[in-house]
């Protein structure tokens, strides 16, 4: 009886480099079960097979929580490098069906007291794992908060979801959802900027007739609408980026001292189908103190002191 094949999961010692060091520590010391010899020894290791097994499709499960946590990984058969977070999709056949592009952001611009433009850009290369072997569940169970660069903002995103680095530069939250081409960016701006009479209810519905210059062949689908509960403004326009007609919603907050933008988009195709996520996303979205400070990064920093 032949031997089953035996897969390997190496660290191989680079992160992420899209993902702060200290929520790298932080996910690790989790993954060590609060282990911090353990999981310091892992930081400070050359690359090393931290899990075997003859199931592939386990494998490529843990390859993907060590990517959400900002590892890159590699799969491997005896010497045999199958496939990794740092590799390069290897070239294949070429399609006959027509090309489509992803679609995008708007582009990129700023104006003084008006509302901050999002921004194209190629979306972060997702880890070399088969696409059709990727999860494509619709049934979100597990939700984690992000905040942002100066933690004076937060959301919370579904398992699919992954933070991004490339969709726009001046974004205080960003991240998509690759294998639906699903995406979302969210922008502050303060006040300031803005007479004190300013409503949100104005800066929605500026921010609407904007991004209609963003995007060609565009139309509002559904003007901004306050939501119950959450008191954000919320709209949908369609448009076509390259040959691709694509849906965004756009849903604006006020917080004590600036506007948020938040702008969610896919295919319109499947924007029925995603727009739930979207709103959860949306009503997730919380503000902070400058001063907030994360416990779960402190601790990990000082274990791997």
């Amino acid at each position: 009886m032949p031997k089953a094949k035996i897969y390997s999961l190496v660290l191989t010692g680079r992160t992420r480099t899209d993902m702060p060091e200290a929520l790298v520590k932080q996910g690790l010391l989790k993954l060590c079960e609060g282990n911090a010899k353990r999981a310091k020894a892992l930081y400070q290791a050359s690359p090393k097979a931290i899990f075997k097994s003859s199931s592939l499709a386990e494998v490529q499960l843990r390859l993907k929580s060590l990517w959400r946590l900002g590892w890159h990984t590699e799969v491997k058969s005896g010497a045999e490098v199958l496939y990794g977070t740092l590799r390069k999709p290897q070239a294949t056949a070429k399609s006959t069906a027509p090309k489509q592009r992803r679609p995008e952001a708007p582009r990129s611009g700023q104006t003084q007291a008006r509302p901050q433009r999002a921004a194209a850009s190629a979306p972060a290369v997702s880890p070399d794992v088969p696409r059709a072997e990727r999860a494509k569940t619709q049934i979100h169970t597990s939700w984690q908060r992000h905040l942002s660069t100066d933690k004076t903002l937060s959301l919370q995103l579904p398992e699919p979801w992954e933070p991004m680095a490339t969709l726009n530069p001046n974004a205080d939250i960003q991240a998509g959802w690759r294998e639906m081409d699903a995406y979302m960016i969210a922008i502050k701006q303060p006040r300031q900027g803005f007479e004190s009479s300013f409503s949100l209810a104005a800066y929605a519905e500026a921010t609407c007739q904007a991004a209609l210059g963003w995007v060609s062949q565009s139309v509002i689908k559904k003007r901004p609408e306050k939501q119950l509960g959450s008191g954000a403004y919320v709209a949908e326009i369609a448009g076509v980026i390259g040959e691709a007609a694509v849906t965004y919603r756009i849903a604006t907050h006020c917080g004590a001292d600036c506007f948020v933008a938040l702008y969610c988009w896919t295919a319109s195709a499947r924007f029925l189908e995603i727009c739930p996520c979207f709103d959860a996303i949306g009503r997730s979205l919380r503000f902070h103190e400058a001063t907030l400070e994360n416990s779960d990064q402190a601790v990990a920093q000082e274990a791997f002191a």
